[in-house]
């Protein structure tokens, strides 16, 4: 889903998984602590995929919700704001962007 997700966001798919969080992180679509987070659920797929981990049931929620809050905030999120932002009235002298 994750690399679905950062196709959408730009990334080339032909690019490991670090080469995809290199990118958002340096057009600002995320932060230090979520480029972290996302290299973790990056490692922890590829670690299920090829060496045979299985995470619990707890450490797979875990990784849900990571994985969960990253899609909310980059896609419905964003756009929520950006919808509200329009309704919200502008300071009489302000000039709003």
């Amino acid at each position: 889903m994750f690399d679905c997700a950062s196709q959408l966001l730009g990334t080339d798919p032909s690019q490991s998984f670090g080469e995809k969080l290199k990118e958002p992180a340096a057009n600002n679509k995320i932060g230090g602590e979520e480029k972290e987070i996302l290299s973790t659920l990056a490692e922890a797929g590829s670690a299920a995929a090829h060496r045979g981990w299985k995470p619990t049931a707890t450490e797979m929620d875990t990784l849900m919700d990571a994985l969960e809050n990253f899609l909310h905030r980059a896609f419905v999120l964003k756009h929520q704001f950006r919808r509200m932002k329009k309704n919200i009235p502008v300071r009489p002298g302000a000039k709003c962007t």
